[in-house]
């Protein structure tokens, strides 16, 4: 019963995660974001829309999202 109830909790905590899009705590570390790129400022628009991630691990970065 314990173990369904961890399998259960475990498969909704990710299925929400990918549906939100929530990051993960490390994101920041794994992408490294370039805030100094030409065109990016908070100042003028609230969200970054380009792609700013200087990390070369792609695929951790992917899973961090």
């Amino acid at each position: 019963v314990h173990v369904f109830g961890l399998l259960a909790t475990a498969l909704v905590t990710d299925v929400i995660q990918l549906a939100t899009g929530y990051h993960a705590p490390f994101f920041l570390t794994v992408c490294q974001p370039n805030y100094t790129a030409p065109g990016v400022s908070c100042d003028n628009n609230a969200y970054i829309t380009r792609d700013i991630c200087m990390g070369k691990d792609q695929y951790a970065i992917m899973s961090a999202r």
